[in-house]
């Protein structure tokens, strides 16, 4: 009777240490996107699927999300050499969007906006960007820059005026509210730099007169991707003149005396340069937008085991 009584507090005893893992309530794994990344910040610890293209997020029942959709950026304007003291404007951002929404059981298309494609034509306008959205959430693709008497596009952020040269330039294009700003506006004057293209973070530099280009609208900063710290739609830069061209923190910059627009960083949404004046330029492409998804890991309940009491 002693010997069952020791095996039995035994077993009892390894009983109270016991430890096993429980699906946390609402922990529900997603999938898709081309990384997954685990990460812990201010608020928690996450799941976030990245996508850098077009792509499908499953869920295999109910869940909170929450999203950054940022379309691709338009193209900076293309000079011409007919037109030698003109400038491009700088090409819009891509629009953004950040929020949160609850899920059902079920599988959700996501696009990747292309961004905006050079001009490559004897002076003209840049590309628009490709929208990006999450199932039925859209961020529009940036306005491409303008050139000469051509305006700049509409988009989730406006591409920026060409410079006012021989003709007056267009108009700048216009923002998205909620997504994006406008772009820059032309000067007064003949033979000066571009106004640059709207960001995210606000709108487009006008065109004054100075043969500089004008600096990109800013962008913004988001963390949903990897935990750290990256910035999203940023303007592209006016091209200039005879002078440098603007500049831009991810969208392209702006070609400076001779010079082309530098293109975006691929899926930040940036706009592209605006070409420079004296002589025909290019102007840069647009940068790729990008979709994330992310969730919260839910914690795991506190451990569980069982107490016997011994007669």
């Amino acid at each position: 009777m002693k010997n069952q009584r020791a095996g039995l507090l035994a077993v009892v005893t390894m009983s109270l240490f016991a430890v096993w893992a429980v699906p946390a309530s609402g922990q529900f794994v997603g999938s898709g996107g081309s990384q997954t990344n685990q990460y812990t910040d201010a608020d928690g610890d996450w799941i976030a699927h990245v996508f850098t293209s077009t792509g499908t997020f499953e869920v295999s029942d109910d869940l909170e999300v929450q999203y950054l959709i940022v379309g691709g950026g338009g193209a900076g304007g293309t000079t011409s050499s007919g037109t030698p003291t003109d400038a491009g404007g700088g090409g819009g951002a891509g629009g953004m969007l950040v929020g949160s929404t609850n899920l059902s059981a079920g599988s959700f298309a996501i696009t990747v906006g292309a961004g905006g494609n050079v001009n490559t034509s004897n002076g003209g306008r840049g590309g628009n960007g490709g929208d990006s959205s999450f199932d039925a959430i859209i961020a529009k693709g940036g306005g491409g820059g303008g050139w000469a008497p051509q305006a700049a596009a509409d988009g989730g952020s406006g591409g920026g005026a060409g410079s006012r040269g021989s003709a007056d330039a267009g108009d700048p294009g216009l923002g998205t509210p909620g997504q994006g700003h406008d772009g820059g506006a032309r000067g007064g004057t003949w033979g000066q730099g571009a106004a640059s293209g709207g960001g995210a973070g606000g709108p487009g530099i006008d065109s004054i007169n100075s043969s500089d280009g004008r600096d990109g609208g800013p962008g913004v900063e988001n963390n949903f991707a990897t935990g750290d710290l990256v910035l999203y739609a940023a303007g592209g830069g006016g091209g200039g003149r005879s002078g440098i061209g603007g500049q831009s923190a991810t969208g392209g910059h702006g070609g400076g005396d001779g010079e082309n627009g530098a293109s975006a960083l691929a899926n930040t949404g940036g706009g592209g340069g605006g070409g420079a004046g004296n002589g025909r330029n290019n102007g840069g492409a647009g940068g790729s937008g990008i979709v994330v998804v992310r969730y919260q890991i839910a914690d795991e309940p506190a451990a569980t085991g069982s107490m016997f009491k011994i007669q």
